[in-house]
Formats: structure tokens, C-alpha cells, sequence
């Protein structure tokens, strides 16, 4: 707060100098530095509180992970552990779908009703859903106040969805009308699939597309899709800026009815190291460069996530266009760099990604320094943000690792472990991916040879 002054001292300031005004004694004995003001913030506020990340089992086997960090909205979510690399070739697409028909329809209610009588929109509430290759996220952003309320509509989606042949082929329709409009527009989306499709075979586990053709899927399909991996086992609730023990007794009651039963065996993913083309005349083309990673329960993961954040600093200073990238799954991971660019310019977009490799085991005690720095910054950013944080807890949750470190994952990395974790991975040997003007792509071979 700033006290107004007049009289002398306003004359004074007027006729001499500022310099010397502000030297004066008698200007620094006007506002005492020690004096408190009604109403104004104390100069030595109380420091918030950490944030408290809390986990407990529910009776069927569902988890539940809250973190309390003192900020208004809340986060909630169902975590399932069931993507694309979990569908056999009759179920193609079958996560694609569930994310498209999520909470469209249930065994109780239409999806008005559901929207109403579970006063999501009244209290403020919106509802997504968002498919990955080992788990499936339904989530809201509410008032916290209303975490329960919106818990129940998420679950009534995941535990009691009601399937039938008209929901799919609608489904299908929309789904594929959206798919050929983007892959239309860019490469950037198909590279993603052609990547893991090279990295561990187009046709197991982690490999089978995230993005697939509809055409085959049926409501058979589909249902038993869904009863091999919507155990309760494999489900976790996770909620952002709620209270622990309330929340852990909404979720009771709205997972009273899940399948308490185990989910399926998941097939292992065995990396390959391989190499895939795909032609697109859209006018862009979209390269990928990888090597293999641990999964994300492994001691050496935290070092492969810093080990992305150094490629990415790289590939930025290369292209434009250009970043780089880590991820984790439960049993396997890659890292490496992406691009895109417009045709005719894809051979320069390859060298240069191929560049960021160059002496990566070798990389100077500073660039590995930074590299850290850079990664912690962005893990603690995501975390301050409640949704962001919740996907961070699901990511936790889906690989197997301690919900409560999430945020302090990187405190250990040190320099020779990236470097090791660089050496281990160049190792492993390249899996690259090309969609667009391939012909302007250099072969796998070419680019090894580069390094």
C-alpha cells in the first residue's frame, strides 16, 4: 500500500533533483519500512502447504490415488488399464470406439438422462474420454464440492455401458469421417502409429494402432473386449484436490457393480527395431527416429524421461519443426525425435533429426545438466495443474509406479546415469518411421550410417 504525501515534500521533490529527494532522511522517516497497513498482505505469508498424494484399495480390487495440493477446482477420473495393444484382430478399434461412445448410453440411462439426473452440467462439470495404448481415461473437471456427483456419471460409463449394433455402426461412421479428415489434413498423427508398428511389429502388443480401420468391429467384438479387461483390478480412481477418505467412499459405492475378477494376461512387447514407410500425398511428411527404453517401473526410467527432454532441446535447435520425446509403458519404451515438414524438404528434416543422436552417450556434463533442469521444470509445471497432475497419476498408476513420487520422479537423475541410459539406448538399434513423400526420405540404413 502506498500512503499519499503532500505539502513540503511535494515542493521539495518538485525543486530538487529525485536522487537527492530519496537520499533525504526526512523522505525515508515518512513511511517507516516497519509500519503494517489495514488490509493489506503480509509481507511473510504462511507457506502453502506440500501437496499429499494418498492411494487405498477399494473391496473389489480398484485403487484409489487423491492429491491434495490446496487449489480450487477438483479433477476426477477412471483409469482404466485396457488400449489398443490389448486387441486381438477381431477387436481392432475397439478402444477407439469406447472412446467414442463414452457416456453415450448405459445399461440405466440415455445420455441425457445421464447428464441430467447426475446434474453434471449444473454443477459445473464436463466429461471426456481419451484412449492410449495400454489405458483408457474418463475424466471431469469440476467443483470439488461435486466430485461425487461426476465420479458417478464416469463410473455408470466404464462399469455398465450398454453396447448395441446401431450405437456401433453410428459410432463407426463418425469415427472414420474424423479419421480421414485428419489424416487428410496432416502425417503427423500416422507417424505416431507407424512408429510403434516398427518399433515392436505392426501386429502385437504395442505395435497394433492406436488409429486403426473400423470396418470390422462388431458389438460381440466389442463386449468382449470389454469383459476380458474392465476388471475392477485394473481400474483406478484418481482424484485431484479432493478429500482422501470422502472420496474413497464415492468410489466405493460408484464401483459397487464392477467385475472384481482379474483382467486378462496382456501380451509382452518385445522391441524389434524396425523400419516403416507409408505413402501420403496430404503435402506434408512426418519422420520418427527411436531406440528402446525400460519401462516405466524401471530404476533407470527417470533417466530416459531426462534423456527425451536433452533430444528435445537438440531437435528444436535443428529444425523447426522438430522435438523430442520419452515414453513409458509397462513393459517397454521408446525415446527419441519427431517431425514434420512440407514436402520437399523431408531429406534435410531426416538429417537433421538423425543429427540429434551424434555423440549422445558422449553429451557434455552441462548439456546433461540442463537437460535435468529443463525436465524437472516440466514435470512440476504439469503438476501444479489439476488435470495435467491427473494424467501424471494415471501414468503412475498404469505402469506400476508410486503415485506419491510423481512429482519427484527426476531429484535422482544424475549425468552418468544419462549418459548411460543414452549408450544403452543407441544400443538397442534405430526404429524409424516415414509417412508423406517417402521417396525423399533417406532408408534406416542411410540414417544409421550417419551416427
Amino acid at each position: 500500500m502506498i500512503r499519499a504525501v503532500s505539502g513540503p515534500v511535494v515542493a521539495a521533490a518538485r525543486a530538487a533533483p529525485l536522487r537527492a529527494v530519496v537520499a533525504s532522511k526526512g523522505m525515508s522517516s515518512l513511511v517507516p519500512l516497519d509500519e503494517e497497513y489495514m488490509g493489506s498482505p503480509s509481507t511473510m505469508p504462511a507457506a502453502a502447504s506440500a501437496p499429499v498424494t494418498k492411494v487405498s484399495t477399494l473391496s473389489n480390487g480398484a485403487k484409489v490415488i487423491t492429491r491434495e495440493s490446496g487449489q480450487l477446482g477438483a479433477t476426477v477420473g477412471v483409469v482404466v488399464g485396457s488400449g489398443s495393444r490389448d486387441e486381438s484382430a477381431s477387436q481392432s478399434g475397439a478402444s477407439l470406439h469406447l472412446e467414442g461412445m463414452a457416456y453415450k448410453l448405459t445399461e440405466a440411462r440415455s445420455s441425457i438422462r445421464l447428464m441430467r439426473q447426475a446434474d453434471v452440467e449444473n454443477v459445473g462439470g464436463n466429461l471426456a474420454a481419451s484412449r492410449g495404448r495400454e489405458k483408457m481415461v474418463y475424466v471431469s473437471e469440476c467443483p470439488p464440492d461435486s466430485a461425487g456427483t461426476v465420479l458417478s456419471a464416469l463410473a455408470e460409463s466404464v462399469v455398465s455401458p450398454k453396447i448395441v449394433p446401431w450405437e456401433i455402426s453410428d459410432a463407426s461412421a463418425k469415427l472414420s469421417e474424423i479419421i480421414l479428415q485428419r489424416h487428410g489434413e496432416s502425417t503427423a498423427e500416422q507417424v505416431d502409429d507407424a512408429l510403434h508398428a516398427a518399433a515392436f511389429g505392426d501386429a502385437f502388443s504395442l505395435g497394433k494402432p492406436l488409429t486403426p480401420g473400423l470396418s470390422s468391429l462388431s458389438a460381440d467384438g466389442l463386449k468382449e473386449f470389454r469383459g476380458a479387461r474392465y476388471k475392477a483390478p485394473g481400474i483406478t480412481v484418481i482424484g485431484v484436490n479432493v478429500p482422501h477418505e470422502d472420496f474413497k467412499s464415492q468410489a466405493e459405492a460408484a464401483l459397487e457393480a464392477a467385475d472384481s475378477s482379474a483382467p486378462a494376461a496382456r501380451s509382452p512387447a518385445k522391441y524389434v527395431g524396425g523400419e516403416l514407410r507409408v505413402k501420403s500425398d496430404v503435402g506434408s511428411t512426418s519422420v520418427s527416429m527411436a531406440f528402446a527404453a525400460p519401462s516405466g517401473s524401471d530404476a533407470s526410467a527417470p533417466a530416459y524421461e531426462v534423456l527425451g527432454a536433452l533430444l528435445g532441446a537438440r531437435a528444436a535447435a535443428a529444425a523447426p519443426s522438430a522435438s523430442g520425446f520419452s515414453v513409458s509403458y509397462t513393459d517397454a519404451g521408446l525415446v527419441g525425435v519427431t517431425g514434420t515438414c512440407p514436402d520437399g524438404q523431408a531429406g534435410a528434416l531426416s538429417q537433421a533429426l538423425a543429427s540429434c543422436f551424434s555423440g549422445l552417450a558422449t553429451a557434455s556434463n552441462a548439456e546433461v545438466a540442463s537437460a535435468i533442469a529443463s525436465a524437472k521444470v516440466s514435470r512440476a509445471l504439469k503438476m501444479e495443474k489439476p488435470l495435467y497432475a491427473l494424467l501424471a497419476l494415471a501414468d503412475s498408476a498404469s505402469v506400476g509406479t508410486d503415485p506419491a513420487k510423481a512429482a519427484t520422479a527426476l531429484d535422482g537423475v544424475t549425468a552418468a546415469a544419462v549418459k548411460k541410459a543414452a549408450a544403452a539406448a543407441i544400443k538397442s538399434g534405430m526404429s524409424m518411421a516415414s509417412v508423406g513423400n517417402i521417396s525423399e526420405v533417406p532408408q534406416k540404413a542411410e540414417i544409421v550410417a550417419m551416427l
